[in-house]
């Protein structure tokens, strides 16, 4: 029972002791848990069904522990003034975050898991996903143009090559409607071997 105050101890040994008494009961072996070796005595055909239903009350208790701890950090979180701030404020905030890859310390994913209230509205706010980089796998990029629906895309490309292009220059003409704004990092050549169909954007070499 190490990290427990000594006043707390007995509680939780006696709760304990009660759950054993109780499956064991229920499994026709009548016991006085005082300590492992108070088990000893059961006969040997029950043990694997103590076990599991040991283990699933286990896992149970840590489960609902769990909850239980998430809700008072959330009660404290809660009083924190940041936690406090209207939502056009916190709006504001997340406009300055983009949906890159969550390793980026910019990623909106990162105040994403903050907490619920936060999830909720960047969630419900399909304005802060419109931005799609060019070096984050194909899946995300798709996954944000679906996200940011019905609302404008722009797009950040690093292009490093036409293979490595290819899928992006398919995602990019299937939503080109979509897309408000892109700027484009690439060598003259590989702009100079993409020729896009409709005219969708202006590519430009930056110098």
């Amino acid at each position: 029972m190490e990290g427990i105050e000594p006043s707390r101890n007995h509680v939780v040994e006696r709760a304990f002791s009660t759950l054993v008494v109780e499956i064991c009961n229920e499994n026709g072996c009548y016991v006085q848990y005082s300590g492992l070796e108070s088990l000893n005595a059961l006969p040997f055909d029950r043990v694997p069904t103590i076990k599991d239903e040991l283990q699933a009350a286990a896992a149970r208790i840590t489960q609902q522990m769990n909850k239980l701890i998430a809700h008072l950090v959330y009660r404290l979180n809660r009083e924190s003034p940041v936690f406090r701030l209207p939502v056009d404020v916190l709006m504001m905030i997340f406009r300055e975050f983009k949906p890159d890859h969550p390793h980026e310390h910019s990623s909106l994913f990162n105040p994403l898991l903050v907490c619920r209230t936060w999830y909720d509205i960047i969630i419900g706010s399909p304005q802060l996903w419109g931005f799609v980089n060019g070096r984050m796998p194909f899946n995300l990029a798709r996954f944000l143009i679906r996200r940011a629906q019905p609302h404008p895309i722009s797009v950040d490309w690093p292009y490093n090559g036409p293979d490595n292009g290819k899928s992006m220059l398919n995602l990019f003409t299937e939503n080109s409607m979509r897309i408000r704004s892109i700027n484009v990092y690439a060598p003259r050549w590989n702009i100079e071997n993409h020729q896009t169909s409709g005219g969708f954007w202006k590519l430009r070499h930056r110098r």
